[in-house]
């Protein structure tokens, strides 16, 4: 799904926003057993309130910050969503997030 595609019908618009909140919160809970709990919350009032983009910013400065161990398959899903955000997947924040990748497996 890309922007592009629905930026203009109000009804595929919203299913992209539902989209993305959806991604987030899952992605959030994948880090449930390994972030802050008050973190995990304040990542999901920000997607409940429809601010996905400062939402996955802060999940990866929160995973950053607390030194959260993450997969390669996370890394690769939260670049995915920042990347149909069009968010700058080359900012540092993701430069330093991919440092953290120690999680085997999936």
């Amino acid at each position: 799904m890309k922007w592009e595609d629905v930026k203009d019908d109000p009804k595929k618009r919203h299913a992209f926003y539902v989209f993305l909140q959806q991604r987030i919160a899952g992605l959030t809970d994948l880090f449930a057993d390994r972030l802050d709990g008050e973190r995990t919350a304040q990542v999901i009032d920000y997607v409940q309130h429809n601010e996905n983009g400062l939402a996955l910013e802060v999940l990866a400065d929160f995973l950053i910050e607390d030194d959260i161990p993450i997969s390669k398959i996370e890394m690769a899903d939260i670049l995915a969503i920042a990347g149909i955000m069009k968010l700058d997947v080359d900012e540092p924040r993701y430069k330093f997030l991919a440092k953290q990748i120690r999680v085997p497996g999936g």
